[in-house]
């Protein structure tokens, strides 16, 4: 891959599960997760070694990914002036997110998008769909149509 392919990439990384364990009125830390934002950095690393833009990457990750954990090639383009998006992955950053990256596919037919998502899923009762955030995504990009 070289950065011309125009590649756009969110990756949502979430071992923080608090919210969720007191809407369910379970033990804080029930429900995190040990790895999922090293999964965040691992894709990190593959990514700009490949030559991807920071400018074209989109992190939501709990707890939110610090400076000084991203690799080396991010926080040289980063001291660079390229800056990727990082935040949290509260519904308002996701859908952001997504409407962020609908456009920059809309922008150009030769632009690429890719969502990796690490973290829990939930299936509901009477259907077969996975709840996650690449339903929600497949939701806003079909509504544009």
């Amino acid at each position: 891959m070289s950065p011309d392919l125009h590649l756009h990439v969110v990756l949502v990384g979430i071992n923080d599960y608090k919210a969720y364990d007191t809407a369910m009125k379970w033990p804080k830390g029930t429900s995190d997760l040990a790895g999922t934002r090293n999964d965040v950095v691992a894709w990190l690393r593959v990514l700009t070694n490949l030559g991807l833009s920071a400018e074209h990457l989109y992190l939501l990750t709990a707890p939110r990914l610090q400076l000084a954990e991203l690799p080396e090639n991010l926080q040289a383009q980063i001291a660079a002036g390229q800056r990727p998006f990082i935040a949290t992955p509260t519904s308002e950053n996701f859908v952001n997110t997504c409407h962020h990256l609908s456009a920059a596919l809309a922008a150009s037919p030769e632009n690429r998008g890719l969502i990796v998502f690490s973290g829990h899923g939930r299936s509901e009762e009477h259907t077969s769909e996975l709840q996650s955030p690449c339903n929600l995504v497949c939701r806003l990009l079909l509504e544009k149509k």
